[in-house]
């Protein structure tokens, strides 16, 4: 045979099926055998016994008698009787053992169903078990974050009012002392005998108070307690005009370029006033008749700011300002400028005045001069 059959042969008959094939040959051969012989030697005998001594194994019909030339030919109805017994009986015992198998196989496959349900109802649970630890999880972590955020607002809250409250009774003592500073003034006018312009004298208090006004009006609009910062541009510009508003003649123009930046409100109160003084000054002492030009600029220098007001006007003599009996402007001037961090300079003595206030801090957390300014309106 050609070696390559050889080969093929020997892989079919180690396949596992066919090796099952031929053991069930061999036991249904050995089962068969059993089978017969229980038939022909312990079933039959007994039947036969009862029916009179009949061997079923002789039991046959003569259809022509044997002779010397050939053989007896019969109908061997007993040996075909025997051997339908023999295939009644492995047929009952291949049902049982088929019906058997069955029933097992069923059952395991039950057990299996059952089984697997079981381990998707158990990956069920331990799933839901999870997705509520995690429901539980979130929900105590939310609680516990809105705890904290609203500790945190109550605690916001209650400084920022505390802030407001120090801030307020500091502007109020500063006012009560610009105030006081306002009638010692006009008390020495009085005195004197030079009278002086009372309405003046109040339009300038009544300037400085919206002013403070103007600068925590824009702080608190905004409504975020967690600043303390207004826009440069936004309340300057707007003082400006309030101050052109209330001084201005059509004669002197008034212009402006602001750098928009956010300072604390510890800077913009001292800025602001300073801003209303030096302009204030120029409209109503700068000009003659003629009129003239006001200019106010707000720029950046280095990691800080530099303010300069400028006029065309007549000039300024500090001397004669320091004279001047009962006179507020030029200490206030210093005094602002020293709660902003800044150095002030100033040019232009015959001609046009320039003040320039340089390194104002826009952080700073200035102490409040009210104090001293009391003490000395005292």
């Amino acid at each position: 045979m050609p070696r390559g059959l050889v080969s093929e042969f020997k892989e079919f008959a180690m396949k596992g099926s066919v090796v099952d094939m031929a053991v069930g040959i061999v036991i249904g051969g050995a089962f068969g055998t059993i089978v017969k012989s229980l038939v022909a030697d312990i079933i039959m005998p007994p039947i036969g016994l009862l029916m009179g001594g009949v061997d079923f194994a002789n039991i046959k019909t003569v259809l022509k008698a044997a002779t010397e030339d050939a053989e007896a030919v019969t109908v061997n109805w007993g040996m075909f009787l025997n051997n339908v017994i023999a295939f009644l009986i492995v047929a009952w015992a291949l049902f049982i053992v088929i019906k058997g198998m069955n029933t097992l196989r069923a059952k395991m496959e039950k057990e299996a169903e059952l089984a697997g349900l079981k381990l998707r109802q158990s990956q069920l649970l331990t799933g839901l078990g999870f997705a509520s630890a995690m429901i539980i999880a979130l929900f105590a972590f939310y609680q516990y974050r809105s705890h904290r955020l609203q500790k945190s607002l109550a605690t916001t809250r209650s400084l920022f009012l505390s802030e407001i409250h120090h801030r307020t009774k500091n502007n109020f003592q500063m006012l009560s002392s610009l105030l006081s500073l306002d009638a010692r003034r006009a008390k020495a006018n009085l005195t004197d005998g030079t009278g002086g312009n009372q309405t003046g004298a109040r339009q300038d208090a009544a300037n400085r108070a919206r002013t403070m006004a103007l600068v925590h009006g824009h702080l608190y609009d905004r409504g975020d307690p967690q600043t303390t910062e207004v826009d440069t541009r936004d309340f300057l510009v707007e003082l400006l005009e309030l101050l052109e508003d209330s001084l201005g003649r059509p004669q002197i123009m008034l212009s402006h370029d602001i750098l928009q930046t956010r300072i604390d409100v510890d800077t913009a109160t001292p800025l602001a006033l300073l801003v209303c003084e030096i302009v204030t000054n120029a409209y109503k002492h700068a000009f003659d008749d003629d009129g003239g030009h006001i200019s106010v600029r707000l720029m950046r220098s280095g990691d800080k700011l530099r303010l300069e007001i400028a006029d065309d006007g007549r000039g300024f003599d500090p001397v004669a300002a320091r004279q001047k009996r009962g006179s507020l402007g030029m200490h206030l001037i210093e005094d602002l400028v020293d709660q902003v961090g800044g150095q002030l300079s100033r040019s232009g003595d015959d001609g046009g005045t320039r003040w320039t206030i340089d390194n104002i801090d826009r952080r700073l957390k200035s102490i409040s001069r009210s104090t001293e300014l009391q003490d000395e309106a005292a």
